[in-house]
């Protein structure tokens, strides 16, 4: 597909919200929500484009494990479309802090892209606690967003918005979030990334689990190294404390 005038991506991982709130700037039923046990209802990447001509786009879940490549490749296919795109990543937390597997798809999306390409992040189903204490934009706030960007990226305050739990749309098929008039104005003002298709790389699912693996086998490593120079050490006192025993008479 042609990227429209404004074309809007969501990417997160299955049941933050993504459908639910593409269906809201649609104003009508154009994705599918609601509960699906063991995986997210999108397994395709899925458009809408309104009346207006602005383009929405609902991903499938990278956290998915079943779906993983096909929504890596979908992810690509759009990213390599393109024209202007505002790329929002849709996050829940979990006692008040970022999923690692939300911290994963935030990295393993954006390295698929330039590095100076601008993205926002959407905390989604927010409790009354957590917006309460991350409206005041101090320290929490400040850890979260931080847990959240990669290395070598940036992402000003005005890219962040939080969405609070919206308990009337719980357990509801196809649901359609109420849109505010901030929201609205929050989205108007995101500034586009321009993509240059030539730039784009693969978004590469497996790596994550690659990358966990090596991180564990390098603790592993050095978990061993240390029970080794412990023993080492403890041989080497043996053996001092047992010349320094007096020779039996």
């Amino acid at each position: 597909f042609k990227m429209s005038q404004e074309t809007i991506i969501f990417i997160g991982s299955p049941g933050v919200g993504k459908s639910t709130l593409g269906n809201g700037l649609a104003g009508a039923v154009v994705f599918k929500s609601g509960i699906s046990v063991g995986q997210g209802l999108s397994n395709f990447l899925q458009k809408h484009v309104t009346a207006s001509g602005r383009c929405i786009i609902d991903t499938p879940g990278l956290a998915d494990v079943n779906l993983r490549k096909v929504a890596a490749a979908e992810i690509s296919q759009a990213f390599r479309q393109g024209g202007s795109l505002k790329i929002i990543f849709v996050i829940t937390l979990e006692g008040g802090r970022a999923r690692p597997q939300d911290v994963d798809t935030i990295k393993l999306v954006t390295d698929a892209v330039p590095v100076n390409t601008p993205f926002a992040i959407l905390l989604n189903k927010l409790t009354n606690r957590e917006q309460s204490v991350l409206n005041q934009r101090g320290a929490e706030f400040n850890a979260v967003i931080g847990s959240l960007i990669p290395a070598g990226r940036a992402l000003p305050s005005t890219a962040v918005f939080m969405f609070p739990d919206t308990p009337s749309l719980k357990d509801i098929d196809n649901a359609i979030a109420p849109l505010g008039s901030d929201f609205m104005s929050w989205i108007a003002q995101l500034p586009p990334a321009v993509i240059n298709p030539a730039t784009v790389k693969e978004v590469q699912p497996d790596r994550a689990a690659a990358e966990a693996e090596e991180k564990r086998l390098e603790l592993q490593r050095k978990e061993e190294e240390h029970k080794a120079a412990e023993a080492a050490r403890a041989a080497e006192i043996a053996r001092l404390q047992a010349a320094a025993q007096p020779a039996p008479a």
